[in-house]
């Protein structure tokens, strides 16, 4: 990782404080002498103001990577997300971004001090970091310092209050699926989950995209995740499908507890090939092609054409292939930048206000196109894929724009 070189500090922050105290001063002076206090301060230069970029000059940007614990695997992550943040610049010559990158070990403790840092270097957005656990810790410092946060995390609980998540959350992957099977008219839907942490967020993702789908959520049954929990719970889960007239079901587990617990469905009665059954994760595992139940099975994956460029632009820079998530990375710089060039084209020094991290029109990334949601959650054009034994099947590409839904 490059060395961290200190910019001189701008004092946006501390200026804007003082201006303040000169006004007040100005309000008990007379000002109708051409030299007063009150002429001066309506002919100096304007200085950014907490939340705002300057006109002119560099945009300081921290970002937050999870190197320096001395374990391997996060330090090459972690170099990962900034060499696809350095790929963003390259694609961007013009850019007026200044770069600080600030390790946290994947710790929280020391992504704190890192978002610190990036206060007393006078950033004015946060690109990072990786884990929920140091989001929550540097969303007090930043929000305290008016600096919005672009996190590589995509758990929703640490969404909100300018704190937005760049990686594909279950609210991503369900709103996708379930709009696409709306559009089939499959709206009676049924989520099957784990108990555990992660099924509560699919539960959650799933009710909420089920009120802005048109769709309606009419069956949920959990289980535990173990050899043991899963067929204890099958016969309740399947009969709770089969009663409530499911005709399009969600799964949210993974891996082999997936292929376990879909076993189940038939062996207990429910008719896999008049139930759309979908996967709230990616259904890849070779195990998956083999199971009658996950058979015609759909998931979604991020835009097939656009991530193998990606891939191949970080290959040839870095001379091996990006971490899955490294991408992120690479959207976070974009939206940045984005957003910078339109303030000043448009003379809004307020770049990264809620109003324009949550435009409409989103933005373009490594893997397609995406948009923050005003929740702090993100919208992203997902392809929908197709199990089959001969391997993944596109069914539905990912659409070029973001439409009002962000589907």
């Amino acid at each position: 990782m490059s060395a961290l070189t200190l910019p001189a500090p701008r004092f946006k922050r501390i200026v804007g404080a003082a201006l303040f105290g000169l006004a007040a001063l100005a309000g008990c002076t007379p000002t109708t002498s051409s030299g007063s206090l009150g002429s001066i301060l309506q002919t100096t230069p304007s200085t950014p103001q907490p939340g705002e970029i300057p006109m002119s000059g560099p945009v300081r940007v921290a970002l937050l990577v999870p190197t320096g614990s001395g374990d391997a695997e996060r330090d090459a992550l972690g170099s990962a997300l900034e060499n696809a943040a350095r790929l963003a610049l390259a694609d961007r010559p013009n850019s007026s971004i200044e770069l600080s990158v600030l390790s946290t070990g994947g710790d929280p403790g020391q992504a704190a001090d890192a978002a610190a840092s990036a206060v007393a270097l006078d950033a004015d957005i946060i690109v990072g970091p990786l884990f929920s656990s140091s989001v929550a810790a540097v969303a007090p410092i930043a929000q305290q310092a008016g600096i919005p946060v672009l996190s590589f995390s995509n758990n929703s609980a640490v969404a909100g209050d300018n704190v937005y998540i760049l990686g594909r959350s279950f609210g991503t992957s369900a709103r996708r699926l379930m709009s696409f099977a709306a559009s089939r008219g499959l709206r009676n839907t049924g989520l099957i989950y784990t108990q555990d942490t992660e099924g509560q967020a699919a539960l959650d993702a799933v009710r909420q995209a089920a009120g802005e789908t048109g769709s309606q959520l009419v069956a949920t049954a959990s289980y535990p995740r173990s050899r043991e929990g899963i067929p204890a719970a099958a016969e309740f889960f399947t009969n709770e499908m089969i009663r409530n007239g499911v005709d399009n079901l969600l799964l949210s587990d993974r891996g082999t507890g997936l292929v376990y617990a879909a076993s189940f469905l038939p062996f207990h009665g429910l008719n896999v090939d008049r139930t759309q059954v979908m996967g709230l994760q990616e259904l890849t595992e070779g195990a998956m092609a083999s199971e009658r139940a996950l058979a015609g099975a759909w998931y979604t994956v991020v835009d097939p054409s656009s991530s193998a460029t990606f891939s191949n632009r970080y290959s040839a820079r870095y001379g091996a292939r990006p971490h899955p998530l490294a991408s992120l990375a690479y959207d976070g710089i974009a939206a940045t930048d984005t957003l910078i060039a339109e303030a000043r084209s448009s003379r809004d020094a307020r770049a990264f206000d809620a109003r324009n991290l949550t435009r409409s029109a989103g933005f373009t990334g490594a893997e397609g196109a995406f948009r923050f949601r005003a929740d702090g959650g993100t919208d992203r054009a997902l392809a929908i894929m197709e199990v089959t034994r001969d391997g993944p099947k596109l069914v539905d590409p990912a659409p070029g724009t973001l439409g009002f839904s962000g589907l």
